[in-house]
């Protein structure tokens, strides 16, 4: 339970005068004070926004703080860096590689995009039947799919708990306006160890070292069913998964989003 108010706030230097939020006064449960986060800040289009509130980023547009209307994310896969990085006003190029790629946002509600296919090994396994919708979303920190597709794929991975397949298991595609964004085993495998607890990514010199990283450990898939309703869904959710290996740039000037390697 909470309220609305209102107060000046700050990313960098930019300064966003009479910001709306939401402030929670009781909470049952302790996911905040379990977390490392005191809150969430929404950054998809004003139409997702609660009681016709401007978000944090519409805010910033009206009040034309930037020369350019557009934000990236840079995530680290490194534990414990504080390299991660949200740029405001266009992108950071020493934190990717190679082109970046834009695709229009077809629905301005999530940063809703068209795919033209999903690809296992390079071969249609009927994923996306004559294209379907992917938002990238910072916010889903796994690759979320529509439950009878996302469980067709990882009976099509067959991701060994064990770890034992992890050198055999196949590339998984995304298909945008024609660019390939390619997932290995080590960009959508979590590997868990006793405690329950991931062990970082940087942990792993080579996909070797993965396999041979601890008997004790589980191979869990990075992925999770979310039914998104119409009109925006069926759609996937590239999150974090994804965002992690693919730099993205949300530009709300052309509504587009950007994706590039990361490095």
């Amino acid at each position: 339970m909470g309220e609305i108010n209102a107060d000046t706030a700050y990313v960098g230097g930019v300064k966003i005068a009479k910001q709306e939020f939401a402030e929670i006064v009781r909470e049952n449960g302790d996911v905040f004070a379990q977390s490392d986060f005191d809150g969430i800040v929404g950054l998809a289009y004003p139409s997702m926004a609660a009681y016709n509130f401007n978000p944090l980023f519409d805010n910033i547009m009206q009040q034309k703080l930037l020369d350019r209307n557009v934000f990236s994310f840079y995530f680290s896969r490194q534990e414990g860096s504080r390299s991660s990085e949200l740029t405001l006003g266009g992108w950071d190029t020493d934190h990717f590689q190679g082109e970046l790629h834009f695709h229009n946002v077809v629905n301005k509600y999530y940063w809703l995009l068209d795919a033209d296919n999903i690809l296992v090994n390079g071969q249609d396994v009927g994923l996306c039947k004559h294209g379907c919708k992917v938002v990238a979303d910072t916010g889903t920190s796994l690759l979320t799919g529509p439950s009878d597709d996302l469980y067709d794929l990882l009976d099509t991975l067959n991701i060994d708990e064990n770890c034992k397949n992890a050198k055999e298991l196949p590339k998984l595609t995304f298909v945008l306006d024609g660019i390939n964004y390619d997932l290995d085993a080590n960009d959508y495998v979590m590997k868990i160890d006793s405690q329950g607890n991931e062990i970082a990514y940087d942990t792993f010199a080579s996909i070797d070292s993965f396999v041979e990283m601890g008997a004790n450990c589980q191979c869990v898939g990075s992925f999770m069913p979310l039914d998104i309703p119409s009109p925006q869904g069926p759609a996937w959710i590239l999150g974090d998964t994804f965002l992690s290996k693919y730099y993205s740039v949300y530009d709300r000037d052309n509504d587009r989003v950007g994706f590039a390697r990361a490095k």
